[in-house]
């Protein structure tokens, strides 16, 4: 058994006391010594996802409720996603595609309402949260498909890539990055705007935040989650591979104009 020590998190006095409230929770709970699974051990990775789902979905149905916003389980693309309207939704013909984080293999669609629901009020807009299969369950040629799955539905159902944005944060920035690649190298033309919130674009954990960051970290430790979930979703292809690493793709190539 790995033995992870305790961190010393400092807690700045210069924050708002309820930063600092939950930053003192997050301390005590230290989440960031949970141990996850070798990449390959499935049942390992469902008993985690079964305990995530549980301890995340409660935070998320509270923000849900008290902003009024509708939703509704749907299939697009032949894959689940929560369609998200927020209180007083007018169609303005626009809609944003949200892939959650979870370092490749945690959470759904249905538990991190408490980071979609806000952006669908703040932005006004029909929300789509992709409910895409979590690694190891599929690898990053699977979970990627059902993603574009999602922008070829839309396509068909009257949008046009000028009225479709897709934001992901944490590993879905890593994903949303790897969308517009794929979207790209399609040929199927670039969504209206991309907004990658804290991505895990470099799966490699060579990066100079993996060793200066780590240790003040309250929710993660690196070498477990963000190792181990990144070789469950490559698979049998390195973590370098741009395929799985955005940050190495060739990202000097524009998109044919549709």
């Amino acid at each position: 058994m790995t033995v992870i020590p305790d961190k010393q998190i400092y807690v700045p006095p210069t924050i708002s006391p309820e930063a600092q409230a939950l930053l003192r929770a997050l301390i005590e709970a230290k989440p960031y010594a949970i141990e996850f699974p070798a990449p390959d051990d499935l049942p390992g990775w469902e008993k985690v996802h079964a305990l995530a789902e549980a301890r995340n979905k409660a935070r998320g149905e509270k923000v849900l409720a008290a902003s009024r916003a509708t939703v509704t389980e749907e299939r697009i693309g032949e894959v689940t996603v929560e369609d998200i309207r927020p209180r007083g939704w007018k169609d303005n013909g626009k809609v944003l595609v949200y892939v959650h984080g979870g370092g490749y293999t945690l959470y759904s669609a249905r538990s991190t309402f408490a980071d979609a629901v806000p952006m669908a009020e703040a932005t006004g807009l029909r929300l789509v949260s992709v409910n895409y299969t979590p690694a190891p369950r599929a690898r990053f040629g699977e979970i990627q498909q059902q993603i574009v799955s999602v922008f070829d539905a839309l396509i068909a159902a009257g949008y046009a890539m000028r009225d479709i944005a897709i934001y992901g944060e944490s590993a879905g920035g890593g994903l949303t990055a790897s969308t517009v690649l794929n979207l790209r190298d399609q040929n199927k033309g670039m969504p209206a705007a991309a907004v990658l919130w804290s991505p895990n674009t470099d799966l490699t954990s060579r990066d100079d935040s993996t060793v200066t960051l780590d240790p003040d970290d309250p929710v993660l430790t690196y070498s477990t989650l963000l190792v181990n979930g990144s070789k469950a979703y490559a698979g049998d292809v390195a973590v370098d591979d741009p395929r799985v690493s955005p940050l190495y793709a060739d990202l000097s190539k524009g998109s044919l104009p549709l």
